[in-house]
C-alpha cells in the first residue's frame, strides 16, 4: 500500500460584508496584518481588512481591554499569519470556504494509505473531498464506503467533517477513480 499525504487548505478566507470608508463597497478581504493599541497594561487588537475595490484598510475587533503581557500578543505583533487566517475562519463561521488540496493525489492504479492534515477549518464533508479530489460522484463515495473499500479512521460517516486529521485507505482504479467492488466478484 502506497502513502500519501494530503494537505486540506482554504482556497480563500471569508470575506467581510461591511462598507468601505472610502468607497463604499460591501466586501472587504482579510489580511495577514493586526493592529494592536496598549495602553499602560491594557491592549486591544484588530484584524485588518482591505476593500476588494479600492484596497482601503479596516480594522476589525478581537480583543479589548485585555491584560495580557508577554509571548500571548506577540503573534499579533509580528503579523504572524495563521493566527490571521484562523481568526478569519472564525470571525466568518458559516460562510462557505472554498478550499483546495495540497499534496500528490494518486500515482496510478492500486491501494492507497492517505494522511489528511486539516491546519485551518475548512468544514468539508468526507465525501466532498474524496469525490471532487478523485473525480467522481459523492454517490459513488457513499457506495465506496458502505461497501468496505473506504476505510476511515476514527470511523464516521461519508457526511461528516473531516476532523483536523485523519487516515483513510483508499483503492484507485486506472482511470485514477475510486473504485467500488462489483457483488460476487472479488
Amino acid at each position: 500500500m502506497r502513502s500519501l499525504h494530503w494537505r486540506l487548505l482554504p482556497a480563500e478566507l471569508p470575506r467581510w460584508s461591511q462598507p468601505c470608508r472610502a468607497c463604499g463597497h460591501r466586501e472587504l478581504a482579510p489580511t495577514t496584518r493586526f493592529r494592536v493599541n496598549s495602553n499602560r497594561a491594557s491592549h486591544d487588537v484588530w484584524l485588518l481588512y482591505e476593500c476588494v475595490r479600492c484596497g482601503a484598510p479596516s480594522k476589525r475587533s478581537l480583543l479589548r481591554r485585555v491584560r495580557e503581557h508577554g509571548p500571548s500578543l506577540a503573534r499579533y505583533r509580528a503579523n504572524d499569519a495563521d493566527a490571521a487566517a484562523l481568526w478569519a475562519l472564525q470571525l466568518g463561521r458559516g460562510a462557505r470556504v472554498p478550499w483546495q488540496v495540497v499534496g500528490p493525489l494518486s500515482e496510478g492504479p492500486g491501494d492507497f494509505h492517505v494522511h489528511i492534515e486539516q491546519p485551518y477549518p475548512c468544514r468539508v464533508r468526507a465525501d466532498q473531498l474524496i469525490a471532487r479530489t478523485l473525480g467522481c460522484s459523492r454517490s459513488r463515495v457513499r457506495s465506496a464506503w458502505g461497501s468496505g473499500v473506504v476505510p476511515i479512521e476514527p470511523k464516521s460517516a461519508p457526511r461528516d467533517i473531516v476532523p483536523a486529521t485523519s487516515e483513510w485507505a483508499l483503492r484507485v482504479d486506472e482511470e485514477g477513480r475510486l473504485t467500488v467492488p462489483v457483488p460476487g466478484r472479488s
